[in-house]
């Protein structure tokens, strides 16, 4: 005849990482959406130019003459 066991109770030892990995991914979540991410840069006054704008042709190249030279020469003999 056996007897009958009672289930435990509670928090138990194996489901302490689980707990853990939870309460971890909720401060990340909360801190992803509620946390302020903003970034600010300081910049001096006298180092900003403000200027007119003007509709012209945008060149996204320079042109410049010259020839290549290699970086290193390597001699096969």
């Amino acid at each position: 005849m056996d007897i009958q066991l009672e289930k435990k109770k509670g928090l138990q030892k194996k489901h302490i990482p689980y707990v853990a990995g939870g309460a971890f991914f909720l401060v990340l979540v909360g801190w992803i959406v509620f946390g302020d991410h903003a970034s600010t840069l300081k910049v001096d006054a006298r180092g900003v130019n403000i200027g007119n704008v003007t509709k012209e042709q945008f060149n996204d190249f320079v042109r410049v003459n010259g020839q290549v030279q290699p970086i290193t020469v390597v001699q096969l003999s």
